[in-house]
């Protein structure tokens, strides 16, 4: 496990493993590609007077998000 720990600091072998996915993104990483994703959505939602914002991430695979406006009493997501 300590080899695979410094095997990861090396950008290029991380990235052949993050790749394969045999690793996982740093928490940071995740919460940036959450956000982009949110970006994408945060139109659509916007234009009926909601939107979506992180609430938590909760490693290894939790993540809790609260959707506002009249998007927190939409029958779609109930």
């Amino acid at each position: 496990m300590s080899a695979l720990r410094n095997a990861v600091k090396d950008e290029v072998v991380y990235g052949v493993l993050a790749y394969h996915d045999l690793v996982k993104p740093p928490k940071q990483k995740l919460e940036q590609r959450l956000q982009a994703a949110f970006d994408e959505v945060r139109p659509s939602l916007k234009s009926h007077n909601g939107d979506v914002e992180l609430v938590a991430i909760k490693l290894p695979d939790v993540v809790e998000v609260r959707f506002t406006g009249t998007c927190k009493s939409c029958p779609f997501l109930i």
